[in-house]
C-alpha cells in the first residue's frame, strides 16, 4: 500500500511539473543562458540580419527608361533611368534595386530604425507614415539619382490620411546603426521643386532621393524631460537598446535617451540578443514624470524567438 501511495505521489508531482513547464512556454519565453551578454557587434549583426530579411530586390534595365517598383506592402516607387549615374557617368544596362519599407514599431525595433526627428538640437518623437530605403547598384557600385524618385504610399498602412506629414531624410549612426531623421524643406533638385507630402486618393504622394527617407510628423509635445536609464550589469547602449512606444500609436518609436512629454503614457522596451540569436526583452508601461528614471533588472527579462517578439510588440495597445 505504501509503495502504491509513493508511486501516485511521484506521478502527481511529475504531472504538476509538466503543467508548470507548459505555462512558461505560453508566456512567450524559451530557455536561454541567463548569464550571456552579447557584444556590440553581435547585437548589431542581429539587427542587420532582420533588416536584410525585410529587403526586397528588383531588377531594372536602363532601356526601360522609367520603371515603377511595387513592394509587398503596396508602396510604389518610380525611378527614371536617365537620372542615374555611377562615378559621375550615365548608367546603362542592368541594375539591381533594393527597397525596404517599414511601418510598424515591431519591425522598427528589430531593424533598429526608430522614428526620432531632430528639432533644433533636440531629438523628439515622430509619428510615421512609413520608413523607406532605396539603393540601386550595378556590379557592386552604388548609383546616384540626379532627379527625384516618385513615391506613392497607401495611407491605410499607417492608419489613414494625415495631412500633416512631411518628408524626412535619415542619417545612420556609425556608432550603433540607429537612425535620426531631419526634415526636408522645399528645395530644388535638378531644377525640380520638391513638394511636401500630398494626400491623394488615400495615398501619400512625395518625391524622394535614394537612401533612407520617410513621411512623418512630430508627435505634439508640451513640457518635456529626459528620463535616465538603468540597465542590468553588463548591458549598455551598444549591446542593447531601450525603445519608447507611445500607447495607442503603432507607427511611432523612440529610443532613449531622448526628451519625452511629462504625463505621456509609454511602453519602455528593453531589447538585446541571446547567444542562440533569440530576443531577450522586457516591456514596462510607464507614465512619464519629471526627471523620470526607467530601470530594468535581470528579473524583468523574457526570451522569445524573433517571430514571437514581433507578435508581442504588435499586440501592445
Amino acid at each position: 500500500m505504501k509503495t502504491t501511495t509513493k508511486i501516485l505521489s511521484l506521478a502527481i508531482v511529475a504531472s504538476l511539473f509538466a503543467t508548470i513547464s507548459c505555462n512558461d512556454n505560453d508566456d512567450n519565453s524559451i530557455a536561454t543562458d541567463d548569464n550571456y551578454i552579447p557584444t556590440a557587434a553581435e547585437f548589431q549583426a542581429s539587427q542587420q540580419s532582420y533588416l536584410d530579411s525585410k529587403t526586397q530586390t528588383f531588377t531594372f534595365n536602363t532601356a526601360d527608361n522609367s520603371k515603377t517598383f511595387t513592394t509587398a506592402n503596396g508602396a510604389k516607387f518610380t525611378v527614371n533611368a536617365s537620372c542615374l549615374t555611377i562615378d559621375g557617368a550615365a548608367v546603362t544596362g542592368a541594375l539591381e534595386v533594393k527597397i525596404v519599407d517599414l511601418y510598424d514599431k515591431s519591425d522598427m525595433i528589430m531593424a533598429n530604425k526608430p522614428t526620432v526627428g531632430m528639432n533644433g538640437s533636440d531629438k523628439e518623437l515622430l509619428v510615421s507614415g512609413g520608413e523607406y530605403n532605396i539603393t540601386i547598384t550595378q556590379n557592386g557600385k552604388t548609383a546616384v539619382a540626379t532627379c527625384p524618385i516618385s513615391v506613392e504610399i497607401p495611407t491605410s498602412l499607417t492608419g489613414g490620411n494625415d495631412v500633416n506629414m512631411i518628408p524626412w531624410i535619415g542619417r545612420i549612426s556609425s556608432a550603433d546603426g540607429s537612425i535620426v531623421w531631419n526634415a526636408v524643406n522645399k528645395e530644388t533638385i535638378n531644377n525640380t521643386t520638391v513638394p511636401f507630402v500630398e494626400v491623394q486618393n488615400n495615398n501619400y504622394i512625395l518625391q524622394a532621393g535614394l537612401g533612407w527617407f520617410n513621411c512623418d510628423r512630430f508627435y505634439k509635445i508640451t513640457a518635456s524631460t529626459t528620463p535616465t536609464i538603468v540597465l542590468p550589469t553588463g548591458y549598455n547602449t551598444t549591446n542593447s537598446a531601450v525603445y519608447v512606444a507611445i500607447k495607442g500609436e503603432p507607427n511611432s518609436l523612440g529610443n532613449l535617451p531622448m526628451k519625452l512629454p511629462v504625463g505621456l503614457e509609454i511602453y519602455a522596451i528593453f531589447q538585446t540578443v541571446t547567444k542562440s540569436g533569440d530576443v531577450k526583452y522586457a516591456v514596462k508601461t510607464i507614465i512619464i514624470t519629471e526627471n523620470h528614471k526607467i530601470e530594468f533588472t535581470k528579473a524583468d527579462m523574457k526570451v522569445a524567438t524573433k517571430t514571437e517578439f514581433v507578435s508581442v510588440i504588435k499586440k501592445l495597445p
